[in-house]
């Protein structure tokens, strides 16, 4: 036998929910000092209920039969409200029930209704009689399938929404996927048509500048000029590239080294100090959080060194109410005005991505700050002290 929702606990309750009737039944009979025999088929109602969370489905397919005849008894002898509403859960069981065997059992349960309800009575045997005791019966089946049509449209509706979320993840992981392997066949294509097209006419100017340097050595050092700004083209589209490739390969393992390694180049050579006050607990937020963190930490010191001529960068890293929050300062010089360059743009399109909130922030002295919150599914509320 299953339920509608595969659990065995469910059969487990839905048992001592009758128990719990027939115990009322059991003190009504024995406050109102009714037949033995009533009180012995309670007590015997009580046990084959126990008896169905243990047996297989043919013997309780028995068992049900048995009780059905037994309530039936009993609600012929006394028309106890107690007895009709253990009567209709007889009813949802086999309505809940998704073994259709069970609902051939309706027929035993109908026929028992009509004689526990006395209409085969010569005095109770009427049209208007059966009509009404039919209908009632009617009523409160179809009321009890359609409960059960709504709880498992539900159900399949759950699952369903639940299937849909973990296809839409896998899609998105797909879609992350493609934009990176779009992005560096674009790369791959840029570094063929622009610096091959540049090594390509610089190789002609330069055979051209070797075969008139003879004759004409003012153009052929207006020539030789013009493959310096050629070289330095071929270069600048290098490094771009070269920089959008790191950026995508990076792989954060420990974020805390990571950062102090990528801070020493610039402490060698610009002479520019870091203070790093990161939380243990950081280390275990998900790769792809770290690597955000990472770039944009990494976007935001270039900048201050470059624009802003900071010297010293103040870095708080912690989680904080299921986020991820980074604060960034610097002592560089006074921004007046924030102009949205590539990095700055760059930052927000990777923080967004991840659903986060950046925003840049001009000190009121000197200096700048760069504040980022991002979501984190682990969760946390450590933070570090200032």
């Amino acid at each position: 036998m299953k339920f509608n929702l595969h659990k065995r606990d469910k059969l487990s309750n839905f048992v001592l929910m009758q128990n719990i009737l027939a115990l009322i039944i059991l003190d009504n009979f024995i406050r109102e000092s009714s037949q033995i025999i009533n009180i012995i088929l309670v007590l015997f109602l009580i046990i084959d209920n126990c008896l169905m969370i243990m047996y297989n489905n043919k013997l309780k397919y028995i068992i049900f039969s048995i009780n059905n005849l037994i309530v039936g008894y009993l609600y012929f002898g006394s028309n106890s409200k107690g007895i009709m509403v253990y009567y209709y859960t007889l009813i949802i069981y086999i309505v809940a029930v998704k073994d259709k065997k069970f609902k051939g059992l309706l027929i035993l349960n109908f026929v028992t209704y009509l004689f526990a309800n006395r209409l085969f009575s010569s005095k109770l045997l009427n049209y208007h009689s059966v009509l009404n005791v039919i209908f009632d019966y009617g009523v409160n089946v179809v009321i009890y399938f359609l409960i059960r049509i709504i709880i498992i449209e539900k159900s399949n509706s759950k699952k369903l929404n639940q299937k849909l979320n973990a296809t839409k993840e896998n899609y998105l992981d797909k879609i992350r996927e493609l934009a990176i392997k779009n992005e560096r066949t674009k790369i791959a294509e840029e570094l063929h048509d622009s610096i091959g097209h540049s090594l390509v006419a610089l190789n002609m100017n330069l055979e051209y500048a070797e075969n008139i340097i003879d004759v004409d050595s003012k153009k052929a050092s207006t020539t030789i000029k013009n493959c310096y700004m050629l070289s330095k083209d071929c270069i600048k589209t290098l490094r771009e590239a070269v920089t959008i490739l790191r950026d995508i390969d990076i792989t954060i393992i420990n974020l805390k080294e990571d950062i102090e390694k990528m801070f020493s180049k610039f402490e060698n050579t610009q002479k520019c100090k870091l203070s790093l006050n990161l939380s243990e607990d950081i280390e275990s937020i998900s790769a792809e959080i770290k690597s955000c963190v990472f770039k944009t930490l990494r976007e935001s010191i270039t900048n201050g060194i470059k624009h802003g001529k900071a010297t010293y960068f103040k870095v708080d890293i912690f989680r904080e109410f299921g986020n991820v929050i980074m604060n960034i300062e610097n002592n560089g010089e006074k921004c007046e005005e924030i102009v949205p360059s590539n990095g700055i743009i760059g930052m927000k399109n990777r923080v967004h991505l991840l659903k986060g909130e950046i925003s840049f922030i001009p000190n009121s002295t000197c200096g700048f700050t760069v504040k980022v919150k991002i979501p984190s599914d682990e969760g946390g509320q450590h933070k570090l002290n200032s």
